[in-house]
This record gives structure tokens, sequence and C-alpha cells, in this order.
């Protein structure tokens, strides 16, 4: 069992902080930040420690999850601006894409919209990307990385956001 099944099937009537950063794949500073925000409304116990109801965590769970499809982002991300070839695993197209930000678990990239390789990804054709440096300056070597979300974006490209395998 992972460990949020095991926070939200726990017989607990309140959650700590840190079960809660666990559910949101978000850093505990984050937690405090809801309930500065009254997002989450904590009970401070006599250690003076917070918690927090199990119902109302869940709550927020379940409309975070309907509002972005996707878990939040624990890791900060660095804007960049350089050329990469692409190269999908499932009919080897390759195109370049513009590298847009860097975490410390993943990258997102723009493809152009009409290029084959973007309708691909957007149809779920494409799971994986080969990653290389066009101009072998800020990529020492490529890398395979896990498409986790595709949105589309108002410039002609479709953003797509990489898992980088380690």
């Amino acid at each position: 069992m992972n460990e949020i099944a095991a926070i939200l099937n726990s017989h607990k009537s309140y959650l700590k902080s840190s079960e809660i950063a666990k559910l949101f794949n978000v850093d505990h500073s984050t937690v405090f930040l809801w309930v500065k925000k009254k997002q989450l409304k904590p009970i401070k116990t006599p250690g003076g420690n917070f918690r927090f109801a199990k119902s109302e965590v869940e709550k927020l769970f379940r409309e975070t999850k309907a509002q972005t499809g996707q878990e939040r982002r624990k890791h900060p991300r660095f804007a960049v601006a350089f050329n990469v070839a692409l190269t999908s695993d499932f009919n080897g197209d390759k195109v370049s894409a513009l590298l847009r930000d860097i975490s410390a678990e993943g990258i997102s990239v723009a493809i152009k919209r009409e290029s084959p390789l973007a309708g691909n990804i957007v149809s779920g054709k494409c799971t994986e990307l080969s990653v290389r440096d066009c101009d072998s300056v800020v990529l020492k070597n490529g890398f395979t990385a896990e498409i986790r979300h595709v949105s589309d974006s108002n410039d002609g490209n479709v953003c797509v956001g990489l898992l980088v395998r380690k």
C-alpha cells in the first residue's frame, strides 16, 4: 500500500502537517501557507502542534485533484530558454523544441503544435521522449524522460512536462 493510500485509509480523525505534505506531494511549509490563506483550519494540541481534521483534508485533496488533475509541484523550477532535440519512443519522430524550465525532477519543453510529434504526444501514443542538446552547450549527455502532462499554450505550442529518469 502506498503512503497516500495509507494516510487516507487510516482510522485517525486528525492528520499531522507532515502527512498532509506527503498526501499533496508538497513541502511542509506549503501546508502552513494553506493555513495562513485559510484553506486549512488547524487544531492546536496542548503541546502546541497543529492537527488537521481528516475530513477537511480529504475535501481539499478532492478539490485540488479536480482542479489540476495532477500532483502539485514539490521542487522549485528555473526558467531557461534553449533548443533541444526530441525523439519519440512511439515511431522515432524527431523535432526541435524549446526547453522552458528545469526542476529537480523534470523539465518542460514547448513543441510546435503542428508538428507530427506534438499530435502523437497529445493523443497519448507517445509516452517517452529522448532529449539531447542541439548546441551541445548546456546538456552534456542526452536522457530519456517520461511524459507526465501536456497542455496547450497560447503561443502556438504544446507544452510537455517530462519526468527525467534517474
